[in-house]
């Protein structure tokens, strides 16, 4: 029987921190979306007069009943799409985190960091390209 420790394949699987960068990738990608969320969601409540801001802009004379009631279904329609958007990849962000910490303890059973020179090359050249 071969020890993980002496297969190098696995090793290197166990240590790999991809999944962290995935991680905070989508954390990216997540605070992106929700910073275009906000402007949608002003816009929704410009279109329902529901905002102090634009309190006296009178939107209802300003554009035909019938374009405005389409306006107002299709803000609110793509602000719900938002939202399930960002609740998904919520979702998906939990189970790469869930990932990595289960494969970073399995690596730290199995081959806990015993850093040769070549592995403490290997990891500070990943770090200055990745930054982690």
């Amino acid at each position: 029987m071969v020890d993980i420790k002496d297969h190098k394949t696995s090793v290197a699987i166990l240590r790999n921190r991809q999944l962290k960068v995935i991680y905070y990738s989508i954390m990216t990608m997540i605070e992106r979306e929700k910073i275009k969320l906000k402007k949608l969601i002003d816009l929704c409540n410009l279109l329902q007069g529901d905002t102090l801001q634009y309190i006296n802009y009178e939107i209802d004379n300003k554009i035909p009943k019938e374009k405005l009631t389409k306006l107002r279904e299709l803000a609110q329609e793509n602000l719900n799409c938002g939202l399930e958007y960002v609740d998904n990849l919520k979702n998906i962000r939990n189970m790469v985190l869930q990932t990595y910490l289960q494969k970073k303890t399995l690596a730290k059973k199995y081959c806990p960091f015993n850093l040769t020179n070549d592995v403490k090359d290997y990891y500070s050249d990943i770090e200055k390209i990745v930054y982690i």
